[in-house]
């Protein structure tokens, strides 16, 4: 018996149900599709990204990733300065002195 077969008849039957999708159904799904939950984005290193984020009817866009997780190291010279670390400091270590 197929999926659709037994959620048919489940439907039919009064009882609530499902498919259940992998992530490529899940995004391709027309609810997804329509509710703008597809997210297309560039990466510095990869191809375009695109993902599926869980929408918050409470939240709207401020729910949603406005850019990719940072490249290992890209906010390092950041942080150091925040901690107090000079210029010449953070270049010492990266010097590894």
């Amino acid at each position: 018996m197929k999926a659709e077969d037994i959620i048919a008849a489940l439907d039919k039957a009064g009882v609530p149900c499902a498919p259940v999708l992998d992530m490529e159904e899940a995004s391709e799904d027309p609810q997804v599709v329509h509710n703008g939950m597809r997210l297309y984005m560039d990466h510095p290193t990869a191809e375009e990204l695109r993902c599926s984020v869980v929408a918050n009817p409470f939240f709207g866009d401020t729910a949603r990733p406005q850019r990719t997780a940072p490249l290992l190291g890209q906010h390092t010279d950041e942080v150091l300065a925040e901690f107090g670390y000079s210029a010449d400091e953070i270049a010492s270590l990266r010097k590894g002195r």
